[in-house]
């Protein structure tokens, strides 16, 4: 029986090599592998100094709920009459507010006059912000942001 030539040639290897995909042998495997390492290493080191930089950037306040504030207002029942600072949460509170003393929703919001300091509230309804002193009418109004010593503070 006649013996059938091996169809493997493996005596030049070279062209093998050449091309992309193929067995990589020796010296040239080790520095593709140490590339492919050295590549990994930097995409890892990275993602760590990412975050890093994110945890020393972040604020630490952001257990606190956002929009608490605290604002001055002034109950409108004559009965009451408290004008004090009081925590409201700005997305769900709408005005008039729960009063702190007598727990009925009639607190509103009390604006000072930047021009003649006046202070007052403003009821439902208005959209002109004016100071309703005689003498001054100044559209320069803003919240107010501390209360005089003898306001009722609770």
């Amino acid at each position: 029986m006649a013996r059938r030539p091996d169809i493997r040639d493996l005596s030049s290897y070279d062209s093998a090599l050449r091309r992309s995909g193929d067995v990589s042998i020796g010296a040239y495997a080790r520095q593709q592998r140490r590339k492919q390492i050295l590549i990994a290493s930097f995409g890892i080191a990275t993602l760590i100094g990412a975050g890093w930089l994110y945890s020393v950037v972040t604020p630490d306040d952001l257990e606190q709920p956002p929009g608490r504030v605290t604002i001055a207002v002034e109950c409108s029942k004559e009965e009451c009459g408290y004008r004090g600072m009081t925590e409201i949460d700005i997305a769900n509170e709408a005005f008039p507010v729960v009063c702190p003393r007598c727990q009925d929703r009639s607190c509103h919001k009390l604006w000072t006059c930047r021009n003649c300091g006046t202070q007052f509230t403003v009821r439902p309804g208005l959209t002109d912000l004016r100071c309703p002193n005689p003498n001054c009418g100044s559209s320069a109004v803003g919240a107010t942001e501390e209360l005089p010593a003898d306001s009722d503070v609770q």
